[in-house]
């Protein structure tokens, strides 16, 4: 018979991720906190930019972080670009041209390091039935641009017209490199997630037939970082997504872990689409010092507790957050993988 070359359309990759998510017997395993581990590597992240200023100053261990999510056993891993925008680039002295570059960059170093972790997990005999990993477009809110906070508050000085701008120019730059998930993820505010919608079906984003999922931060187990109903957000979601084809899953991130169950009650009720959990350890931010607060955090075997409990209430995508390890999400995948 020999062998036939086949190359995967973007659309084949969509319903292999569709297919993936619809998996009643095992959740799809995340990463965890791609800022936290690099810090464990030694790498400073201060400045405006976080961690996306390694995309510009240490590729390589952007790219040795996303291996270790996915020997650890993520099968899905989400690219450096939370915090990334061509502006941002700019500012920090960085040409426009450079600063596209850039961005774009934390796509391909995203499918290297995955296509290199499943040649040496195949190799090593370890996949296990494991499906090939999948590299999803981090595309974090607004507010994270401003590296102010505002992504915790949910309060911006523009409206969704220019919300929507901002989105729409980072998103051309991001499907070109073709992701395999488009991941909207720690959004503040109801407004932005009408802006996120309007963008996904705007031709130059729907074009590409990338599935998407829209990630809201909670500042409890009732509303959305901005103090908006998490009830109203998922009856936002109910009336836009027959129309939003990109739209595969909503769920939560980057919030304390004790605030899920409630919300994913909610979610479950109202929503149709499959169910993405990554939430934080809980530890404590000190927005003014910036830094997190000693003997507040969520140890691992309690979290992973917990998500056990996530997966029982239909949550398709577990994963972690901030302060969560490649240890973690190694116990995860023990934990939740049968």
């Amino acid at each position: 018979q020999g062998s036939a070359s086949y190359t995967l359309t973007m659309a084949d990759i969509g319903s292999r991720f569709r297919r993936a998510i619809s998996d009643r017997t095992n959740p799809l395993i995340l990463d965890g906190g791609l800022a936290t581990q690099m810090e464990s590597y030694g790498a400073d992240l201060s400045g405006h930019l976080w961690s996306a200023r390694l995309l510009r100053d240490d590729p390589a261990l952007i790219k040795r972080t996303h291996a270790a999510f996915y020997m650890a056993g993520s099968d899905l891993a989400t690219s450096a670009s939370y915090q990334a925008t061509v502006a941002g680039f700019v500012r920090a002295g960085n040409s426009a041209e450079e600063g596209e570059r850039l961005l774009r960059s934390s796509i391909r170093l995203l499918k290297e390091a995955r296509d290199e972790a499943w040649r040496k997990i195949q190799a090593e005999g370890g996949e296990g039935g494991r499906m090939k990993p999948f590299a999803a477009a981090s595309v974090g809110c607004y507010g994270a641009s401003l590296a102010d906070g505002s992504e915790y508050t949910g309060i911006y000085d523009i409206g969704k017209e220019e919300v929507k701008a901002f989105h729409l120019e980072r998103l051309k730059l991001l499907v070109k490199e073709e992701p395999d998930v488009l991941a909207f993820e720690t959004i503040p505010n109801l407004m932005e997630v009408e802006a996120i919608l309007d963008v996904l079906n705007h031709q130059d984003v729907s074009s590409s037939e990338i599935p998407a999922w829209i990630s809201v931060c909670c500042r409890s187990d009732e509303c959305l970082s901005s103090g908006e109903p998490v009830d109203d957000f998922v009856r936002l979601v109910a009336a836009r997504s027959p129309a939003t084809r990109q739209l595969v899953a909503v769920g939560v991130n980057c919030l304390h872990p004790r605030y899920v169950e409630k919300i994913l009650e909610r979610m479950k009720v109202g929503s149709k689409l499959a169910l993405v959990v990554y939430a934080n350890k809980g530890e404590e931010w000190d927005a003014e010092e910036k830094r997190w607060m000693p003997g507040t955090a969520t140890e691992d075997d309690e979290y992973c507790r917990m998500a056990e409990m996530w997966r029982s209430m239909g949550a398709n995508m577990i994963g972690g957050c901030c302060r969560t390890s490649v240890d973690t999400i190694r116990m995860l995948r023990q934990k939740l993988v049968r």
